[in-house]
């Protein structure tokens, strides 16, 4: 069985006993559908063979269901606060953002210096020698300490080297200097490819009390018009907690 088949998982499955019987086949599941019963002279309801073998034979494919991607934000914000170093003139920055409705936090890892948001339903995309790659509408946020003698050209310089290093080919769509936050930044447009597959990426890169910031949405390239526009709502919630 290919791969898009496995992939439809679950849904569909319930969609096809509520509709019906299933009959297992080599080729897949069928519906046995009212019209395939027939009665007998006993009164008792009974499956029309032939019909059913007809319909072996014939197949009539299923429509597919495609969840909209939500155009709402969630009711409330998420909050990063960082702890207090006492002594200290400048502290690691807190923050606010309303990521989209129904996405899930998935990582929240000071620590480390990321967070991230995932939507609740996954894209399909094909790359290079039948790749398969689903993937998730996604937003990060990462923070990191930078050298005093660090300043947004420098920031936006590595974040180019960087991608250019860690994929096999990079379309830079647009790169301007911005304001983010109330803040000076430097916001950039690109798809990311690998292995025939093509991450669109939004970013914003700024640097507020001695950390870096990078503020990202990313999506398959393939359906980055389903979750352009709650993507770049939801980034523009971003705000400082101070």
């Amino acid at each position: 069985m290919s791969a898009q088949k496995l992939s439809l998982g679950f849904i569909p499955l319930i969609i096809l006993i509520a509709v019906g019987i299933i009959i297992a086949g080599a080729g897949g599941a069928y519906i046995v559908r009212n019209q395939f019963v027939k009665t007998g002279k006993s009164g008792k309801a009974a499956l029309d063979e032939k019909k059913i073998q007809q319909q072996i034979e014939n197949p009539t494919s299923l429509p597919t269901l495609t969840p909209t991607p939500t155009s709402e934000l969630a009711p409330q914000s998420y909050t990063y606060q960082p702890p207090v170093n006492q002594g200290q003139t400048a502290n690691e920055p807190g923050f606010t953002i309303k990521p989209p409705a129904g996405w899930n936090q998935v990582s929240s890892q000071p620590t480390s210096g990321g967070f991230l948001f995932e939507g609740p339903t996954k894209d399909k995309t094909e790359g290079e020698d039948g790749l398969v790659v689903s993937a998730s509408p996604t937003i990060t946020i990462q923070i990191s300490k930078v050298p005093s003698a660090g300043n947004l050209d420098n920031l936006g310089q590595y974040l180019k080297e960087k991608a250019e290093a860690d994929y096999e080919k990079v379309t830079f769509i647009s790169e301007t200097a911005t304001t983010f936050a109330n803040q000076e930044a430097r916001f950039f447009e690109s798809i990311l490819f690998k292995q025939g597959v093509g991450i669109h990426s939004i970013d914003y890169a700024l640097i507020k009390n001695g950390y870096a910031l990078i503020v990202t949405g990313a999506a398959l390239d393939s359906a980055w018009d389903k979750h352009e526009a709650i993507i770049k709502t939801s980034l523009n919630t971003f705000a400082f907690t101070e």
